[in-house]
C-alpha cells in the first residue's frame, strides 16, 4: 500500500489526488506511530519535494503528515526535521525551496 501511495504522489500530475495521497500517508504516520518509522525515512524527501507544487492544500497536507512523522517516529527521522523547517520556512517567506535547503546552518 505505501508504494501505490508513493507512487501517487510522485508520479500523479493531478494535484488533488496527491494532496489526497499525502493525508492518507499523515493519517497512516499518526496511527502507526512507531511502527512507521522506517517508512517515514522513505517519504521525507518525496514529502519535502512536493513544497515546489505551491498549492496551497497540497503544502498543508504536507505539513500535516510530516509533523505527524516527526512527532511519533523514532530519533533518525528527526534528522530530518531541519530540512522541513527550511522548506516552511521558505514556503512562508517566499524563496525558492532548493535555496533554503542547500544553506548551511
Amino acid at each position: 500500500m505505501l508504494r501505490e501511495l508513493k507512487k501517487v504522489i510522485v508520479k500523479d500530475s493531478n494535484v488533488v489526488c496527491v494532496a489526497e495521497a499525502v493525508a492518507c500517508l499523515g493519517r497512516l504516520a499518526k496511527g502507526l506511530r512507531k511502527d512507521f518509522a522506517s517508512s517515514a525515512r522513505a517519504f521525507f524527501p518525496v514529502l519535502l519535494d512536493k513544497y515546489k507544487d505551491k498549492n496551497s492544500n497540497l503544502c498543508t497536507n504536507c505539513d500535516e503528515a510530516l509533523s505527524f512523522c516527526i512527532r511519533y517516529c523514532p530519533a533518525p527521522v528527526l534528522l530530518a526535521r531541519t530540512a522541513w523547517l527550511r522548506a516552511t520556512w521558505a514556503r512562508e517567506n517566499a524563496c525558492p525551496v532548493g535555496q533554503v535547503l542547500h544553506c548551511s546552518g
